[in-house]
């Protein structure tokens, strides 16, 4: 038997994990790209798209961060 879990976000959800996100998750979340790889972010609603999605705001963060 397998058992899968799903996680359901909603808008709010998108809006935190922007506007809440610390510094030190956002370090954590760049750690994981290798070498150049980076998912496009094209939202489709997908539950994968709420991970792609926190992703592109870590970036957006470290970019204001070095300007």
């Amino acid at each position: 038997m397998k058992t899968y879990t799903v996680n359901e976000y909603e808008q709010e959800d998108y809006s935190r994990a922007r506007e809440e996100m610390t510094d030190h998750e956002a370090a954590r979340i760049l750690e994981k790209i290798d070498r150049v790889w980076l998912p496009g972010y094209d939202f489709t609603g997908e539950p994968r798209d709420f991970e792609n999605y926190k992703l592109h705001a870590a970036l957006d963060r470290a970019i204001k961060a070095l300007i």
